[in-house]
């Protein structure tokens, strides 16, 4: 058979590989704006082909496989596509060019499909879930590495010498373009949704400066009234619980066994309610990560379990995550210990590893007592705290998704860029006064060094500073049961709200130091 009469059937195949393209482009089309979406988005959004746990797109589409230096996968395999459909269109003809286009398909499909098989390994054997969307991709690529094999069969051995230059440059020069637009368009639309989630932040701020207003006002006249109560040998002080003010303001209270970092005073408090196994709370993580080095002198930052699963929370309808549980209780283990933050860097950096084996040796590697942590996964104390945790989410604040972020009260949902919650704890700082660093220490003077001169006040000593001398409780205070401040060596102080130290220091006949 001639070259010639094997032309229809060599055209049929490059229509072929052009409808493999076309289903290979609308898949990493909606790949890239579902990660768009989802990643930089100010509303909730989920791709349609997430059916399930075991079947999610957004899963694989925004984890770590899915991107290659911070940016989409998808951005890449566009540019690739728009190369292989010029060489479809240049290759169409029956001669050695064509060979050289379908050479190039060949290997570069391989290749792709080669790629494409390893991530199905790492969506079945390692985030165990299946992206649709990710297998339509990697079937257009197997699908133009069988027709463009079956073509070159069709045509034969080469005539002549293969014209590889203009080929080659074909694919280079609209392969390059596809990558500058999307390129482009990414760090657009990137721009514009942070500008957006910010607007909306503003938008928020002003909207819940009325109810703020109030709720200072209630607290301020609960304060006066505990310190009159006080005074009076009233009861103990009340302490204040987490509730709803309005549907982007709450009262979050930091709870003394909820882990935290930075200063226990800090007038900006970002308290966060994750999930170990939540995609979305681990891309949060990162952007949390950024932000606590930024502010970490100025800004408290706290962490609070909501596992998506029913196995521990009675507050969802359905088991999204199964081994959220176990996480939550192995870092509580690990809090136990005083190794709270290692453990948790750990389960989110490898959220793909759960599993009771993986979560003792997580435990092992950051030098917890394995003893005690065996004995703490099986004692009811962890769990009655990680209860405390979910129900005051689920019951207190009506939480039904994670992650959920509260910076002074005012709730964003979802996982936020490092811009967007920068901006918000930015404008927090200015409000309280504290827009600007702490000032680096000095060293001490002599001046400020504390006189342990026997003191009038009992239990006090007296300071002298450069401003000037006062008198201090020479330990921290404890409370005693009538919930008066006490301040006496070898007692553990108690942890106390700043109303209900306040409180029990006007009972003990003291003012609390601001």
């Amino acid at each position: 058979m001639t070259q010639q009469s094997n032309a229809p059937a060599h055209r049929n195949l490059m229509l072929i590989i052009w409808l493999a393209l076309a289903v290979a482009v609308s898949a990493a089309g909606y790949l890239l704006r579902s990660f768009m979406l989802k990643t930089y988005g100010v509303d909730a959004f989920d791709s349609f082909c997430n059916v399930s746990e075991a079947i999610n797109c957004d899963k694989i589409n925004t984890s770590d496989w899915g991107k290659i230096k911070g940016y989409p996968v998808t951005i890449f395999a566009l540019s690739s596509y728009s190369a292989w459909a010029a060489l479809a269109w240049l290759g169409s003809t029956v001669d050695d060019r064509a060979r050289a286009c379908l050479r190039i398909l060949q290997v570069a499909s391989g290749l792709a499909l080669g790629y494409g098989l390893f991530l199905v390994y790492i969506m079945v054997g390692v985030e165990e879930t299946i992206c649709l969307f990710c297998l339509t991709m990697d079937l257009a690529a197997a699908t133009v590495l069988v027709c463009s094999t079956l073509s070159l069969k069709r045509l034969g051995p080469a005539e002549g010498q293969l014209y590889w230059g203009r080929p080659i440059a074909t694919a280079v020069i609209v392969g390059g373009l596809s990558l500058a637009m999307t390129y482009t368009w990414h760090n657009d639309t990137k721009a514009e949704l942070i500008q957006t989630q910010q607007a909306k932040a503003d938008k928020m701020r002003k909207d819940t400066e009325a109810a703020r207003k109030k709720l200072d006002q209630e607290r301020k006249a609960a304060a006066q009234a505990q310190a009159s109560n006080a005074s009076s040998g009233g009861g103990a002080p009340v302490v204040e619980k987490a509730r709803k003010v309005t549907d982007s303001l709450y009262v979050v209270p930091i709870h003394p066994d909820d882990p935290s970092i930075g200063p226990e005073g800090a007038k900006v408090t970002v308290v966060e309610f994750a999930d170990f196994q939540c995609g979305y709370c681990k891309k949060l993580f990162y952007a949390l990560q950024t932000v606590k080095a930024r502010y970490k002198d100025r800004v408290r930052f706290a962490f609070k379990h909501f596992p998506m699963s029913t196995r521990c929370n009675p507050h969802l309808k359905s088991n999204k995550h199964r081994y959220a549980c176990g996480a939550a209780l192995a870092s509580e283990c690990a809090r136990l210990q005083g190794k709270f933050w290692p453990m948790h860097d750990l389960l989110f950096k490898n959220q793909h590893k759960l599993k009771g084996s993986d979560l003792r040796w997580y435990a092992q590697r950051i030098g917890l007592d394995m003893a005690k942590y065996a004995q703490c996964m099986r004692a009811p104390g962890p769990r009655k705290n990680l209860k405390r945790t979910i129900d005051e989410g689920g019951i207190n604040l009506e939480l039904r998704a994670t992650p959920r972020t509260f910076i002074n009260g005012m709730l964003l949902s979802g996982s936020l860029p490092a811009e967007v919650l920068s901006r918000f704890i930015d404008e927090e700082l200015k409000k309280a006064g504290s827009d600007t660093p702490p000032p680096a220490p000095r060293p001490t003077a002599k001046a400020d060094v504390v006189q342990a001169t026997p003191a009038k006040p009992a239990g006090m000593v007296k300071v002298t500073t450069a401003k000037g001398a006062f008198w201090i409780d020479a330990y921290e205070a404890a409370l005693d049961t009538s919930g008066r401040a006490v301040s006496r060596a070898g007692v553990k102080p108690a942890n106390a709200s700043w109303y209900d130290a306040k409180a029990a220091c006007s009972k003990a006949g003291k003012r609390l130091c601001n």
